[in-house]
């Protein structure tokens, strides 16, 4: 049969199948099905329901141990395996990681990283892994890394942030206002940044320098933690930004779309920006 088919009719079919029933129904079978097998398995997403019995938690490791250094693409749910074991990957994303898999993460073990995706916190995990992950990667420790995303940054990033740091694009589930400025004046191949705000009131949060590569910004404010004002220093040091969302439940909405017009017929942001305003009303603004 094999000799009948071309590869593609194979390839196809196996789109149908999961990782683990791939495995255990066609590899083995002859050398050029394990070929073609081979060549199918390089993006696996595990998760515990995958793993729900002993038999098939056997045949996964097995799958996995034969597979990693061809796996580019990888997705774990709260399944405790090592990362380190896969040497080519392009694409990590972790929900709920072990404090293990966090300490594994280095430019060193993944030359080609170029997205990390971090969605969540076992109890198991600890703060201190996880904040000396993403310092390692805004110091500019990865050579690829071009995308990232992260649930939380909670301590303060100053002297933290290398221009050897080449994210392009940065997606934050809630950091500090005073961060998220450090983020846009150091990161120097930044284009999208999508981030929630927290009030930091130890700080003001002025910009000192322009960024010249950001073109969408995406800010959700939470607490009434970002005045007008604000807004408008942000938005005016964002030379070449063209889309802009902002969404919050706590500006007055008489005064931002009387301020806002100001800010538009001032000019002063370059080039023509969209305006998605998700607060209440608001879309009544031309």
């Amino acid at each position: 049969m094999d000799l009948i088919f071309p590869n593609e009719l194979f390839l196809d079919l196996f789109e149908y199948l999961s990782h683990i029933d791939l495995y255990r129904c066609f590899y083995g079978l002859n050398s050029r099905i394990n070929s073609i097998v081979r060549e199918h398995l390089t993006c696996i997403s595990l998760f515990p329901s995958d793993l729900a019995d002993n038999e098939t938690s056997y045949c996964i490791q097995q799958m996995i141990l034969k597979f990693c250094e061809q796996i580019i693409y990888l997705r774990l749910g709260s399944v405790s395996i090592p990362v380190e074991i896969f040497t080519n990957l392009q694409t990590l994303k972790l929900q709920y990681p072990y404090v293990r898999q966090l300490n594994q993460i280095h430019s060193t073990t993944f030359p080609y990283l170029k997205t990390l995706c971090v969605i969540g916190f076992n109890k198991r995990s600890v703060t201190q892994e996880y904040e000396q992950l993403y310092c390692r990667i805004f110091y500019g420790e990865f050579d690829s890394l071009l995308q990232l995303e992260l649930p939380y940054i909670r301590s303060y990033l100053d002297h933290q942030i290398s221009s050897k740091c080449l994210l392009e694009y940065l997606k934050i589930g809630r950091s500090s206002q005073r961060n998220v400025c450090l983020l846009i004046q150091n990161l120097v191949h930044l284009k999208t940044l999508s981030v929630g705000l927290d009030r930091d009131n130890k700080w003001t949060s002025r910009m000192d320098y322009n960024n010249p590569t950001l073109t969408r910004l995406d800010l959700k404010v939470f607490h009434n933690s970002m005045t007008f004002d604000e807004i408008e220093d942000l938005l005016t040091h964002v030379l070449n930004l063209t889309y802009f969302t902002f969404t919050s439940e706590y500006l007055q909405y008489s005064q931002f779309r009387s301020k806002l017009k100001d800010l538009l017929s001032k000019r002063l942001i370059s080039g023509s920006i969209k305006f998605i305003f998700n607060v209440p009303q608001i879309s009544e603004i031309q």
